[in-house]
């Protein structure tokens, strides 16, 4: 005996799966297309953390490429 599934039902399976793949097909693309590459920053937008030189300061990031400051005894 074979179980058929009704096409009522199949159809809504497959029209449910198409639509979680387009969900998660546009969350991709948005995710990719709102990424911040940092020639896309804007002024003040460098991550807000600090490295610590060698005589304890800390300097922070700057610039266009959000590179660490030179420490102070360099």
């Amino acid at each position: 005996m074979v179980h058929r599934i009704p096409p009522a039902k199949l159809r809504t399976t497959l029209l449910l799966v198409i639509a979680g793949l387009l969900v998660v097909g546009a969350g991709i693309i948005y995710a990719l297309a709102t990424r911040s590459l940092p020639s896309q920053r804007g002024i003040g937008q460098c991550p807000s953390d600090a490295m610590m030189c060698a005589d304890g300061s800390f300097v922070l990031r700057e610039g266009p490429n959000c590179e660490f400051a030179r420490c102070p005894t360099e």
